[in-house]
């Protein structure tokens, strides 16, 4: 491509580089095709939610991005903003700016500076400058790729409804039919795309561009990879999580969030399409499997036994999170790999019908525990047991041990035989008598004082129990496992550091 030039407010920001411009939306959408600015799905998350996700980059070679909700939704509100505007009505439309990082790995920019008269000793101004070589990006999108992709999508729905559509044109013709309405049909695609084309012209959004430093000879060096995380995290939670619990604050409060929210993007399972992250409670009619609360609970109780990772929030939370997260994080990963796909059965398979099917069935049938937050937060519990008893070495030979969990050997049904009554409810006729015990609360007749049935009963007893319980399949006795207790973490890792 041709080099790329801009001018730029040249200015530090916590030690880094800070290059602020603006281009227009037409531009943005060039340098996506052209792939001088690119999304890294190494960093942050695809705009595919949940199972099976592909990276941007993929979504926007086949064009499966038009399909996606949130870009649906966005060609919505760019549509009525363009009608807005060409009457004159100029209340909506408020696109922001986005973030942009200069990796690491591009080695081309340069930053001039640019000499003007009267210009007050505190502004700095210079043209950044670069010329990739064919294929390599420039600068990688940190936060705004729904805005970016979404001009890029508003532009490219209607250039492929009009080659659909002269395909069509083509075929009728040859079969000697008029085609008098298709034309007319793409007649409006044709000036619609003008209408499009002249918004995406016209209108312009700036950017903030962060980099490491800029040296004596102009050269400008990227940010690493560990960077361009940390942006994508601390601008999700500045600017999108103000309406949530305090509890999803993330770098506002506690390093053990802080840390969750960045290992969730390499799990499906954490991802928000299966997490409950606007409510305490999952409906039967919804698709998520967990709430945020219960998730968050879990990972806390594995890192410092503790499931409020609000309080004590300080220097020495953050060493012990930084000494342990290592071993946290292999624990979840096999579990990821040893629920994972029970979780996510159907939802691979396209069919939102489907999915929510199988997990009525799982849930109010089979009454599997796996699905419970009693168990998630079991989980956590141990987590916390095996890093303990491993001194919190992620390489640990213990961490096999979890494949013993597997549901090919444990059985997961709390309701192991049922029937429907002539209404359609279903009644349990055996019960696993290991998950009553463990989980459960029995459901008693007043007049007879006879059990009619269990209930999941989600209370600390419960969740210690079912610690327990899970610690026995995988060989831990007793005494590896230890009491309830808060074991004084803080205090311990800071003696040994």
């Amino acid at each position: 491509m041709a080099t790329f030039a801009k001018t730029v407010f040249v200015g530090r920001q916590a030690g880094k580089l800070l290059l602020t411009g603006t281009l227009r939306a037409q531009e943005y959408v060039d340098l996506l095709r052209g792939k001088q600015v690119v999304v890294n799905s190494r960093a942050q998350r695809s705009l595919v939610p949940g199972a099976h996700k592909e990276s941007t980059d993929d979504l926007i070679e086949n064009d499966g991005v038009l399909k996606m909700p949130r870009m649906k939704n966005f060609l919505k509100f760019v549509k009525r903003v363009m009608d807005q505007v060409e009457v004159g009505i100029v209340n909506e439309g408020f696109f922001g700016s986005v973030s942009l990082v200069l990796p690491q790995g591009f080695t081309r920019g340069r930053l001039e500076d640019v000499q003007l008269p009267n210009l007050p000793d505190d502004i700095r101004i210079g043209v950044f400058k670069a010329n990739p070589m064919m294929g390599e990006s420039i600068f990688h999108i940190a936060d705004g790729q729904g805005r970016i992709v979404g001009f890029h999508s508003f532009e490219r729905e209607l250039v492929l409804k009009a080659v659909k559509l002269k395909a069509a044109i083509k075929k009728i013709e040859r079969k000697g039919l008029s085609v008098v309405e298709e034309k007319k049909a793409l007649d409006e695609i044709d000036q619609a795309l003008k209408r499009v084309r002249k918004f995406l012209s016209e209108n312009d959004m700036s950017f903030v561009c962060y980099a490491h430093d800029v040296k004596a000879d102009n050269a400008v060096v990227g940010l690493s990879e560990d960077a361009e995380k940390r942006c994508y995290i601390e601008g999700n939670a500045l600017n999108s999580m103000a309406s949530k619990e305090d509890i999803i604050k993330y770098e506002t409060f506690s390093p053990i969030v802080v840390d969750l929210q960045a290992f969730r993007d390499d799990h499906d399972w954490m991802s928000d399409e299966f997490i409950e992250e606007d409510s305490k409670s999952i409906s039967s009619s919804s698709p998520k499997l967990f709430t945020l609360s219960a998730l968050v609970q879990a990972y806390s109780w594995g890192l410092v036994n503790d499931n409020k990772p609000l309080k004590n929030v300080d220097f020495n939370l953050q060493a012990v999170v930084d000494k342990r997260k290592a071993f946290c994080h292999a624990f979840w990963d096999r579990i990821s790999d040893i629920f994972g796909p029970i979780w996510l059965r159907e939802a691979g398979s396209g069919d939102a019908g489907e999915h929510l099917a199988y997990l009525k069935e799982v849930r109010q049938i089979e009454r599997n525990v796996t699905f419970q937050a009693i168990f998630l937060q079991a989980l956590g519990r141990l987590c916390y047991v095996m890093g303990t008893k491993a001194d919190w070495d992620s390489n640990s030979a213990l961490l096999l041990k979890l494949d013993q969990l597997s549901p090919r050997l444990i059985e997961y049904r709390a309701a192991l035989k049922h029937h429907f009554d002539v209404d359609g409810e279903v009644h349990v006729d055996e019960w696993n008598e290991t998950w009553t015990r463990t989980m459960m609360k029995p459901s008693i007749d007043k007049k007879t004082g006879d059990v009619q049935g269990y209930a999941f009963n989600n209370a600390s007893e419960n969740i210690s129990a079912t610690r327990h319980l899970l610690a026995s399949k995988i060989g831990l006795k007793d005494e590896d496992v230890g009491d309830d207790a808060d074991t004084g973490a803080e205090s311990e890792l800071v003696d040994a550091l």
